[in-house]
């Protein structure tokens, strides 16, 4: 529903999740289900999405990195693949891909959504060839479920939210996702 929705603010990042994060969310997954790859990357991702959210209060530093991701942003890309591929983790590394490039919070919604939506339909291709039987009938229910939350708290909270509120959520959003993640494989 984002990307529909938002399909007039997409743009060039379009293209290069395509042909740099794709390929090696591909590859990373059939890594990761012919058990050649199983390492844990919970605390390198919750620490890059701390460290992350954490800049985005410092202009000076936001800046740097919003520079230094515009520079290499197809590298960036690739490893957000790989990651997403390895651990299905990628997801705050595009967030933090397009808050760099974009400055309003259309565009910013409508590419992460965009790289979402590739991420996923890579993923359950790959599965469907190499794993098929990680699908079930929960998984509409689920997919019923998201786009049941999106239309009645997602879409509600965004159209209320001003630039900054929605800048200031997704900041929050890294942050907690982050220790989450830090959390989990601390005390697990």
């Amino acid at each position: 529903m984002q990307v529909l929705n938002g399909r007039n603010r997409l743009g060039e990042l379009r293209n290069h999740i395509i042909f740099y994060a794709v390929p090696l969310i591909v590859v990373g997954l059939a890594l990761v289900l012919s058990k050649i790859f199983a390492f844990d990357i919970k605390l390198f991702v919750g620490v890059a999405l701390v460290f992350t959210a954490m800049t985005r209060y410092n202009k000076k530093t936001q800046q740097a990195l919003a520079v230094f991701l515009q520079k290499h942003a197809k590298i960036y890309l690739m490893f957000t693949g790989l990651v997403h591929g390895l651990s299905n983790m990628g997801g705050g590394f595009l967030t933090i891909l397009a808050t760099a490039i974009y400055s309003d919070k259309e565009s910013m919604r409508a590419n992460i959504a965009f790289g979402y939506m590739l991420f996923a339909l890579s993923q359950i291709i790959v599965l469907l060839l190499l794993h098929r039987e990680a699908f079930g009938w929960h998984c509409f229910g689920l997919a019923a479920l998201a786009l049941l939350t999106y239309r009645t708290v997602g879409s509600l909270i965004y159209v209320k939210s001003s630039q900054s509120v929605y800048q200031h959520l997704i900041t929050m959003f890294m942050a907690a996702y982050g220790m989450v993640l830090i959390g989990q494989k601390i005390f697990n």
